[in-house]
Protein backbone atom coordinates (compact mmCIF):
# COMPACT_ATOMS: atom_id res chain seq x y z
CA UNK A 1 0.00 0.00 0.00
CA UNK A 2 1.24 3.48 -0.93
CA UNK A 3 -0.67 6.55 0.24
CA UNK A 4 -0.52 10.07 -1.23
CA UNK A 5 -2.13 12.89 0.77
CA UNK A 6 -2.12 16.67 0.55
CA UNK A 7 -4.13 19.55 1.93
CA UNK A 8 -7.06 20.68 -0.20
CA UNK A 9 -9.85 18.94 -2.09
CA UNK A 10 -9.49 18.50 -5.83
CA UNK A 11 -12.44 19.17 -8.08
CA UNK A 12 -13.87 15.92 -9.48
CA UNK A 13 -13.99 17.62 -12.88
CA UNK A 14 -10.21 17.19 -12.86
CA UNK A 15 -10.92 13.47 -13.25
CA UNK A 16 -14.03 13.26 -15.42
CA UNK A 17 -13.28 16.18 -17.77
CA UNK A 18 -10.41 16.55 -20.24
CA UNK A 19 -8.64 19.88 -20.72
CA UNK A 20 -8.95 20.92 -17.07
CA UNK A 21 -5.94 22.16 -15.10
CA UNK A 22 -6.64 22.76 -11.42
CA UNK A 23 -3.11 23.69 -10.38
CA UNK A 24 -2.62 27.18 -8.92
CA UNK A 25 -0.71 29.31 -11.41
CA UNK A 26 1.67 30.77 -8.84
CA UNK A 27 3.43 27.79 -7.29
CA UNK A 28 5.44 26.52 -10.28
CA UNK A 29 3.91 23.04 -10.22
CA UNK A 30 5.62 19.88 -11.44
CA UNK A 31 2.49 18.00 -12.45
CA UNK A 32 -1.07 18.75 -13.41
CA UNK A 33 -4.15 17.43 -11.67
CA UNK A 34 -6.08 16.66 -14.80
CA UNK A 35 -4.61 14.96 -17.83
CA UNK A 36 -1.76 13.28 -15.95
CA UNK A 37 -4.10 12.05 -13.24
CA UNK A 38 -6.46 10.49 -15.79
CA UNK A 39 -3.52 8.70 -17.41
CA UNK A 40 -2.34 7.47 -14.01
CA UNK A 41 -5.78 6.09 -13.15
CA UNK A 42 -6.01 4.31 -16.52
CA UNK A 43 -2.57 2.77 -16.09
CA UNK A 44 -3.33 1.58 -12.56
CA UNK A 45 -6.52 -0.09 -13.75
CA UNK A 46 -4.73 -1.68 -16.71
CA UNK A 47 -2.06 -3.06 -14.36
CA UNK A 48 -4.69 -4.44 -11.96
CA UNK A 49 -3.70 -2.19 -9.06
CA UNK A 50 -6.37 -1.17 -6.56
CA UNK A 51 -7.01 2.59 -6.29
CA UNK A 52 -9.09 4.40 -3.70
CA UNK A 53 -9.54 8.18 -3.44
CA UNK A 54 -10.78 10.13 -0.44
CA UNK A 55 -12.00 13.69 -0.94
CA UNK A 56 -12.32 14.65 2.68
CA UNK A 57 -14.73 12.04 4.02
CA UNK A 58 -16.09 11.08 0.59
CA UNK A 59 -14.67 7.73 -0.56
CA UNK A 60 -14.27 6.94 -4.25
CA UNK A 61 -13.31 3.57 -5.71
CA UNK A 62 -12.23 2.81 -9.25
CA UNK A 63 -12.82 -0.25 -11.41
CA UNK A 64 -13.46 -1.13 -15.05
CA UNK A 65 -16.40 -2.37 -17.07
CA UNK A 66 -16.03 -4.12 -20.39
CA UNK A 67 -17.70 -2.63 -23.46
CA UNK A 68 -17.75 -3.82 -27.05
CA UNK A 69 -17.23 -0.98 -29.52
CA UNK A 70 -17.37 -1.89 -33.22
CA UNK A 71 -16.37 -5.42 -32.46
CA UNK A 72 -13.47 -4.49 -30.18
CA UNK A 73 -13.53 -5.05 -26.42
CA UNK A 74 -12.54 -2.11 -24.20
CA UNK A 75 -12.32 -1.65 -20.42
CA UNK A 76 -14.01 1.62 -19.52
CA UNK A 77 -12.78 3.11 -16.27
CA UNK A 78 -15.45 3.78 -13.62
CA UNK A 79 -15.48 5.88 -10.44
CA UNK A 80 -18.04 4.73 -7.87
CA UNK A 81 -19.82 2.88 -10.66
CA UNK A 82 -19.99 5.93 -12.94
CA UNK A 83 -18.31 5.53 -16.30
CA UNK A 84 -15.51 7.98 -16.97
CA UNK A 85 -14.75 9.29 -20.49
CA UNK A 86 -11.70 7.05 -21.01
CA UNK A 87 -10.66 3.42 -21.11
CA UNK A 88 -7.59 1.55 -19.90
CA UNK A 89 -6.16 2.21 -23.39
CA UNK A 90 -5.51 5.81 -22.33
CA UNK A 91 -1.77 6.20 -22.01
CA UNK A 92 -1.25 2.96 -23.90
CA UNK A 93 2.52 3.36 -23.88
CA UNK A 94 2.73 4.50 -20.27
CA UNK A 95 4.49 2.28 -17.75
CA UNK A 96 3.52 1.83 -14.13
CA UNK A 97 6.35 4.04 -12.86
CA UNK A 98 4.81 6.91 -14.86
CA UNK A 99 1.57 6.54 -12.91
CA UNK A 100 3.60 6.71 -9.69
CA UNK A 101 5.36 9.80 -11.00
CA UNK A 102 2.06 11.58 -11.68
CA UNK A 103 0.53 10.81 -8.29
CA UNK A 104 3.69 11.81 -6.43
CA UNK A 105 4.27 15.00 -8.44
CA UNK A 106 0.65 16.07 -8.08
CA UNK A 107 0.81 15.49 -4.33
CA UNK A 108 4.00 17.41 -3.58
CA UNK A 109 2.79 20.33 -5.69
CA UNK A 110 0.20 20.96 -3.01
CA UNK A 111 0.40 22.01 0.65
CA UNK A 112 1.20 19.63 3.52
CA UNK A 113 2.10 16.76 1.19
CA UNK A 114 2.69 13.31 2.67
CA UNK A 115 3.69 10.16 0.76
CA UNK A 116 4.17 6.93 2.66
CA UNK A 117 4.18 3.18 2.17
CA UNK A 118 1.57 2.83 4.90
CA UNK A 119 -1.98 3.92 5.59
CA UNK A 120 -2.89 7.53 6.46
CA UNK A 121 -6.35 8.21 7.88
CA UNK A 122 -8.46 10.38 5.54
CA UNK A 123 -8.81 14.00 6.63
CA UNK A 124 -11.75 16.30 6.08
CA UNK A 125 -9.52 18.95 4.47
CA UNK A 126 -7.30 16.60 2.46
CA UNK A 127 -7.22 14.67 -0.80
CA UNK A 128 -5.92 11.13 -0.28
CA UNK A 129 -5.04 8.50 -2.89
CA UNK A 130 -4.36 4.94 -1.74
CA UNK A 131 -2.82 2.46 -4.18
CA UNK A 132 -2.63 -1.22 -3.29
CA UNK A 133 -0.68 -3.78 -5.30
CA UNK A 134 2.67 -5.56 -5.21
CA UNK A 135 3.82 -4.08 -8.52
CA UNK A 136 3.18 -0.53 -7.29
CA UNK A 137 5.03 -1.25 -4.02
CA UNK A 138 8.09 -2.23 -6.06
CA UNK A 139 7.90 1.05 -7.96
CA UNK A 140 7.69 2.97 -4.69
CA UNK A 141 10.89 1.27 -3.52
CA UNK A 142 12.58 2.69 -6.65
CA UNK A 143 11.54 6.25 -5.76
CA UNK A 144 15.15 7.51 -5.71
CA UNK A 145 15.58 6.48 -9.35
CA UNK A 146 12.41 8.27 -10.45
CA UNK A 147 12.89 11.49 -8.49
CA UNK A 148 16.47 12.75 -8.23
CA UNK A 149 17.25 13.51 -4.60
CA UNK A 150 21.07 13.83 -4.57
CA UNK A 151 23.02 17.09 -4.50
CA UNK A 152 24.71 17.98 -7.82
CA UNK A 153 28.46 17.51 -8.17
CA UNK A 154 28.50 20.13 -10.95
CA UNK A 155 25.98 22.93 -11.55
CA UNK A 156 26.30 24.30 -15.07
CA UNK A 157 24.18 26.48 -17.33
CA UNK A 158 20.95 24.55 -17.90
CA UNK A 159 22.37 21.34 -16.41
CA UNK A 160 23.09 19.63 -13.11
CA UNK A 161 25.46 16.67 -13.01
CA UNK A 162 24.92 14.21 -10.15
CA UNK A 163 26.94 11.22 -9.01
CA UNK A 164 25.19 8.05 -10.11
CA UNK A 165 24.94 5.94 -6.96
CA UNK A 166 22.39 3.49 -8.36
CA UNK A 167 24.17 2.76 -11.65
CA UNK A 168 21.15 3.92 -13.65
CA UNK A 169 20.84 5.12 -17.18
CA UNK A 170 18.22 7.86 -16.92
CA UNK A 171 18.06 11.53 -17.88
CA UNK A 172 16.13 13.82 -15.53
CA UNK A 173 14.22 17.04 -16.12
CA UNK A 174 13.61 19.29 -13.12
CA UNK A 175 14.49 16.31 -10.92
CA UNK A 176 12.14 13.79 -12.58
CA UNK A 177 13.38 11.07 -14.90
CA UNK A 178 12.28 11.60 -18.47
CA UNK A 179 14.50 9.53 -20.74
CA UNK A 180 16.14 6.11 -20.68
CA UNK A 181 19.64 6.17 -22.18
CA UNK A 182 20.75 3.46 -24.61
CA UNK A 183 23.78 2.68 -22.46
CA UNK A 184 25.22 3.20 -18.98
CA UNK A 185 26.20 6.78 -18.04
CA UNK A 186 28.95 7.90 -15.68
CA UNK A 187 26.62 10.48 -14.11
CA UNK A 188 22.97 11.35 -13.69
CA UNK A 189 22.06 14.42 -15.76
CA UNK A 190 19.30 16.77 -14.68
CA UNK A 191 18.17 19.25 -17.35
CA UNK A 192 17.06 22.52 -15.77
CA UNK A 193 16.20 24.75 -18.73
CA UNK A 194 12.63 24.79 -20.06
CA UNK A 195 12.02 21.78 -22.25
CA UNK A 196 9.00 20.56 -24.21
CA UNK A 197 8.04 17.01 -23.21
CA UNK A 198 5.97 14.42 -25.01
CA UNK A 199 2.47 13.24 -24.11
CA UNK A 200 3.86 10.75 -21.58
CA UNK A 201 6.06 13.42 -19.92
CA UNK A 202 9.30 12.12 -21.43
CA UNK A 203 11.85 13.51 -23.88
CA UNK A 204 11.03 12.59 -27.45
CA UNK A 205 14.54 12.41 -28.89
CA UNK A 206 18.08 11.68 -27.73
CA UNK A 207 19.17 14.74 -29.71
CA UNK A 208 17.46 16.98 -27.12
CA UNK A 209 19.60 15.34 -24.45
CA UNK A 210 22.81 15.69 -26.47
CA UNK A 211 22.16 19.36 -27.18
CA UNK A 212 21.39 20.24 -23.56
CA UNK A 213 24.53 18.49 -22.26
CA UNK A 214 26.73 19.82 -25.06
CA UNK A 215 25.64 23.44 -24.48
CA UNK A 216 26.56 23.15 -20.80
CA UNK A 217 29.87 21.29 -21.16
CA UNK A 218 31.39 23.51 -23.86
CA UNK A 219 30.78 26.61 -21.73
CA UNK A 220 32.04 25.29 -18.40
CA UNK A 221 35.46 26.14 -16.94
CA UNK A 222 36.13 22.79 -15.28
CA UNK A 223 39.07 21.31 -17.21
CA UNK A 224 38.87 17.93 -15.46
CA UNK A 225 35.16 17.55 -16.29
CA UNK A 226 35.67 18.52 -19.93
CA UNK A 227 38.49 15.99 -20.28
CA UNK A 228 36.46 13.25 -18.63
CA UNK A 229 33.59 13.85 -21.04
CA UNK A 230 35.74 14.01 -24.16
CA UNK A 231 37.80 10.94 -23.28
CA UNK A 232 34.86 8.80 -22.10
CA UNK A 233 35.20 5.09 -22.76
CA UNK A 234 32.96 3.66 -25.50
CA UNK A 235 31.12 1.63 -22.86
CA UNK A 236 29.53 4.82 -21.53
CA UNK A 237 26.83 7.13 -22.85
CA UNK A 238 29.20 10.13 -22.59
CA UNK A 239 31.26 8.77 -25.49
CA UNK A 240 28.22 9.16 -27.78
CA UNK A 241 27.37 12.80 -26.97
CA UNK A 242 27.13 14.94 -30.09
CA UNK A 243 28.71 18.38 -29.50
CA UNK A 244 28.49 19.64 -33.07
CA UNK A 245 25.33 21.79 -33.05
CA UNK A 246 24.96 25.18 -34.71
CA UNK A 247 23.48 26.62 -31.52
CA UNK A 248 26.50 25.48 -29.49
CA UNK A 249 29.36 27.95 -29.02
CA UNK A 250 32.42 26.60 -27.18
CA UNK A 251 34.11 28.57 -24.44
CA UNK A 252 37.79 29.36 -23.98
CA UNK A 253 38.52 26.48 -21.60
CA UNK A 254 36.86 23.92 -23.88
CA UNK A 255 38.85 25.20 -26.86
CA UNK A 256 42.14 25.00 -24.97
CA UNK A 257 41.52 21.36 -24.08
CA UNK A 258 40.68 20.57 -27.72
CA UNK A 259 43.81 22.35 -28.95
CA UNK A 260 46.06 20.31 -26.68
CA UNK A 261 44.44 17.04 -27.71
CA UNK A 262 44.68 17.88 -31.40
CA UNK A 263 48.28 19.00 -31.07
CA UNK A 264 49.31 15.81 -29.31
CA UNK A 265 47.36 13.37 -31.43
CA UNK A 266 45.08 12.33 -28.56
CA UNK A 267 41.97 10.38 -29.54
CA UNK A 268 38.79 12.07 -28.25
CA UNK A 269 35.13 12.69 -29.12
CA UNK A 270 35.03 13.30 -32.88
CA UNK A 271 31.98 15.61 -32.75
CA UNK A 272 33.89 17.89 -30.33
CA UNK A 273 36.72 17.97 -32.85
CA UNK A 274 34.23 18.90 -35.59
CA UNK A 275 32.80 21.67 -33.40
CA UNK A 276 36.25 23.13 -32.87
CA UNK A 277 37.14 22.93 -36.57
CA UNK A 278 33.88 24.67 -37.47
CA UNK A 279 34.80 27.69 -35.37
CA UNK A 280 38.53 27.46 -36.13
CA UNK A 281 39.13 26.89 -39.84
CA UNK A 282 42.43 25.05 -40.17
CA UNK A 283 45.34 27.43 -40.32
CA UNK A 284 47.91 26.92 -43.06
CA UNK A 285 51.36 25.98 -41.87
CA UNK A 286 54.04 28.61 -42.62
CA UNK A 287 56.38 28.01 -45.56
CA UNK A 288 59.64 26.61 -44.25
CA UNK A 289 63.23 27.26 -45.21
CA UNK A 290 65.42 24.32 -46.08
CA UNK A 291 68.00 23.83 -43.34
CA UNK A 292 70.81 23.58 -45.88
CA UNK A 293 70.23 27.21 -46.90
CA UNK A 294 70.72 28.48 -43.35
CA UNK A 295 74.25 29.56 -42.40
CA UNK A 296 76.14 26.83 -40.54
CA UNK A 297 76.74 29.02 -37.48
CA UNK A 298 73.01 29.56 -37.01
CA UNK A 299 72.22 25.89 -37.56
CA UNK A 300 74.77 24.94 -34.92
CA UNK A 301 73.07 27.22 -32.39
CA UNK A 302 69.73 25.56 -33.09
CA UNK A 303 71.17 22.04 -32.78
CA UNK A 304 72.97 23.06 -29.61
CA UNK A 305 69.67 24.30 -28.13
CA UNK A 306 68.03 20.95 -28.88
CA UNK A 307 71.00 19.08 -27.46
CA UNK A 308 70.77 21.15 -24.26
CA UNK A 309 67.19 20.03 -23.63
CA UNK A 310 68.01 16.47 -24.66
CA UNK A 311 70.66 16.30 -21.93
CA UNK A 312 68.10 17.56 -19.45
CA UNK A 313 65.81 14.69 -20.34
CA UNK A 314 63.48 16.83 -22.48
CA UNK A 315 64.11 15.34 -25.91
CA UNK A 316 62.71 17.56 -28.69
CA UNK A 317 62.63 15.73 -32.06
CA UNK A 318 64.53 17.58 -34.78
CA UNK A 319 61.85 16.65 -37.28
CA UNK A 320 59.24 18.94 -35.69
CA UNK A 321 61.48 22.05 -35.65
CA UNK A 322 61.33 24.30 -38.72
CA UNK A 323 62.58 27.75 -39.73
CA UNK A 324 60.37 30.19 -41.64
CA UNK A 325 60.13 33.78 -42.86
CA UNK A 326 56.28 33.84 -42.76
CA UNK A 327 55.77 34.98 -39.18
CA UNK A 328 56.72 38.62 -39.74
CA UNK A 329 57.74 40.02 -36.33
CA UNK A 330 56.69 36.96 -34.32
CA UNK A 331 59.59 34.97 -32.98
CA UNK A 332 57.92 31.61 -33.30
CA UNK A 333 54.74 29.56 -33.35
CA UNK A 334 53.54 26.10 -32.31
CA UNK A 335 51.03 24.58 -34.74
CA UNK A 336 49.63 21.05 -34.87
CA UNK A 337 52.55 19.51 -33.03
CA UNK A 338 55.29 21.38 -34.91
CA UNK A 339 57.56 24.29 -33.98
CA UNK A 340 58.14 27.18 -36.41
CA UNK A 341 60.97 29.63 -35.66
CA UNK A 342 61.38 32.94 -37.44
CA UNK A 343 64.71 33.06 -39.25
CA UNK A 344 65.84 36.17 -37.36
CA UNK A 345 65.65 34.22 -34.09
CA UNK A 346 68.74 32.25 -35.11
CA UNK A 347 70.71 35.51 -34.99
CA UNK A 348 69.94 35.80 -31.26
CA UNK A 349 72.11 34.38 -28.49
CA UNK A 350 71.99 30.74 -27.44
CA UNK A 351 70.04 31.43 -24.22
CA UNK A 352 67.18 33.12 -26.11
CA UNK A 353 66.98 30.37 -28.72
CA UNK A 354 67.06 27.62 -26.08
CA UNK A 355 64.26 29.19 -24.02
CA UNK A 356 62.06 29.89 -27.02
CA UNK A 357 62.40 26.34 -28.37
CA UNK A 358 61.33 24.91 -25.02
CA UNK A 359 58.38 27.29 -24.67
CA UNK A 360 57.05 26.43 -28.12
CA UNK A 361 57.59 22.73 -27.55
CA UNK A 362 55.56 22.93 -24.34
CA UNK A 363 52.58 24.18 -26.38
CA UNK A 364 52.70 21.03 -28.54
CA UNK A 365 52.44 18.58 -25.66
CA UNK A 366 48.98 17.58 -24.30
CA UNK A 367 50.50 15.95 -21.20
CA UNK A 368 51.55 19.34 -19.89
CA UNK A 369 47.95 20.23 -19.07
CA UNK A 370 47.44 23.58 -17.37
CA UNK A 371 50.84 23.87 -15.72
CA UNK A 372 52.46 27.24 -16.42
CA UNK A 373 55.45 27.20 -18.76
CA UNK A 374 57.74 28.81 -16.19
CA UNK A 375 56.81 26.12 -13.67
CA UNK A 376 57.75 23.46 -16.19
CA UNK A 377 61.09 25.12 -16.81
CA UNK A 378 61.79 25.25 -13.07
CA UNK A 379 60.87 21.57 -12.68
CA UNK A 380 63.18 20.62 -15.53
CA UNK A 381 66.10 22.59 -14.11
CA UNK A 382 65.52 21.11 -10.62
CA UNK A 383 65.50 17.66 -12.17
CA UNK A 384 68.77 18.44 -13.91
CA UNK A 385 70.25 19.63 -10.62
CA UNK A 386 69.20 16.41 -8.92
CA UNK A 387 70.92 14.40 -11.61
CA UNK A 388 74.16 16.37 -11.22
CA UNK A 389 74.09 16.00 -7.45
CA UNK A 390 72.98 12.39 -7.61
CA UNK A 391 70.35 13.16 -4.95
CA UNK A 392 66.69 12.19 -5.07
CA UNK A 393 64.03 14.64 -3.76
CA UNK A 394 63.38 12.56 -0.62
CA UNK A 395 67.11 12.45 0.12
CA UNK A 396 67.30 16.21 -0.22
CA UNK A 397 64.59 16.59 2.43
CA UNK A 398 66.51 14.30 4.76
CA UNK A 399 69.74 16.26 4.20
CA UNK A 400 67.89 19.49 5.01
Amino acid sequence: MVTFQNKGLIDVHGIDTFGVCVKPATNNPIGYFGTGLKYAIAVLMRENQKLTMHLGEWRCTFDVKKHNIRGEAFDIVRMNGKELPFTTELGKNWELWMAYRELYANTIDEEDAVVTDGEIPPHTECTTFVVEGDAFDVIHEQHGQIFLETEPRHTLEGLEIHDDLDAGNWIYYRGIRVYELPKRAMYNYNLTEKLKLTEDRTIGSISDVHMAIAKAIVKCDDVALIRQMLLADSRFFESTIDYHWWVVRPGETFNKVIERYMGGGTSFNTSARDLYKRDHPEEDAPDIIQMETIPMEQRRKLWAALLFWDRLGMSIPKGIVHVTTDLEQKRGKALRGHIYLSKFVLEMDMRAITGLVYKLYAHTRPTIGDVKQEDLLIDTVVDFGERILGVQPQQQKNVA
